[in-house]
């Protein structure tokens, strides 16, 4: 249970004034597996940021009955949502149900991503 996300799975850019130059923090190689994502405001799992998550494995999890907040279908609320550009993302064996909005979705400029054996039920179909 969380006000927003239950996980957030994020990279992260920031600009060094003393190397004068952007410096990303990008988050890859993360597991999420055997959770429950259950009654969060917004998403029950997300990741966002610039370039995104990569090798990224969602697997085995059960989330349901988030997006009690009613964010709209076109902006993050829902199962769980991945951040634009991520690549080589695996959703696998999860169970999303009953969510206000999505279930499992992949966001814009995302490559070399798979849904795999999932069950989505009550909740907006996701896509890419």
């Amino acid at each position: 249970m969380a006000n927003s996300y239950g996980i957030a799975v994020s990279s992260l850019s920031v600009l060094s004034k003393e190397l004068s130059k952007w410096l990303k923090a990008l988050c890859n190689d993360v597991i999420i597996r055997n959770n429950i994502m259950s009654n969060c405001g917004v998403g029950g799992g997300g990741g966002a940021g610039s370039g995104g998550a990569s090798r990224l494995t969602i697997e085995k999890n059960i989330m349901d009955n988030n997006n009690y907040k009613g964010v709209s279908p076109f902006s993050e609320g829902g199962a769980f949502k991945t951040g634009f550009e991520g690549s080589s993302i695996i959703f696998r064996n999860n169970i999303a149900r009953n969510n206000n909005n999505h279930g499992l979705w992949f966001d814009y400029g995302a490559t070399g991503c798979v849904f795999e054996n999932n069950f989505v039920y009550k909740s907006v179909p996701g896509g890419y």
